[in-house]
């Protein structure tokens, strides 16, 4: 094929759970593809949330209010990058159609949300009301405390050394480079895949997140 977009995630940025240390490694391997084969240009598209979407707490809220139940947050000052479905869908598919190799494009979220504002905002839009102490009533915010493997902010960049690109809302990542060596990681994809358990895939994580990882 002519061309491959790997879509990545913020959680790739100084990863800190399973799904974060699956992105970054997956850039890392894109890249150092780009490298390897000339004739395919493979490039990475890297961005937040996305409203709606599968996991995105904002379908989740939505039905807590609908069921008059209490919605948990993790912390009072969590905040996460926000974008549409079709802002998304176009700005990857404008990233794929800038001809360069290697490259890793950031999508212009804008700025971070807090999530409980998110909670509060939606609450007053369903026309209920946030739980009041002394008539017992309303719908309730409780912080249950992050997760492990949670981060309090999400980040878009290791350094965020950005350049612009022809689209004013997506921007190129100058701050990461492929720094797994791709035999080595090859090799170990394969013993994985075949002799899989639980522990060799942790290690293997430690192994090429806590060695590498620029931070």
């Amino acid at each position: 094929i002519n061309k491959f977009t790997l879509i990545s995630s913020d959680k790739a940025v100084k990863p800190s759970n399973a799904m974060g240390y699956s992105k970054y490694i997956s850039e890392q391997i894109t890249l150092a593809e780009s490298k390897l084969k000339k004739t395919t240009e493979f490039n990475i598209v890297r961005f937040g949330n996305v409203i709606g979407s599968s996991g995105s707490v904002i379908p989740l809220f939505n039905d807590l209010i609908n069921k008059n139940t209490n919605i948990n947050i993790t912390h009072k000052n969590v905040d996460r990058f926000f974008m549409s479905i079709n802002e998304a869908v176009a700005l990857i598919l404008t990233a794929t159609s800038i001809d360069q190799s290697g490259k890793v494009y950031v999508l212009d979220m804008g700025k971070p949300i807090k999530i409980l504002d998110i909670a509060k905002k939606m609450i007053k839009l369903s026309g209920e009301q946030l739980y009041d102490n002394q008539t017992k009533i309303g719908i309730q915010i409780k912080f249950i405390g992050l997760r492990k493997g949670e981060k309090m902010h999400e980040e878009l960049s290791q350094t965020n050394k950005f350049s612009q690109t022809k689209n004013k809302h997506i921007f190129r990542d100058n701050s990461q480079d492929s720094i797994i060596d791709y035999n080595e990681l090859s090799s170990d994809l394969d013993k994985i895949y075949n002799e899989y358990t639980d522990e060799k895939l942790i290690g293997y994580f430690k192994k090429y997140i806590n060695d590498n990882l620029i931070s």
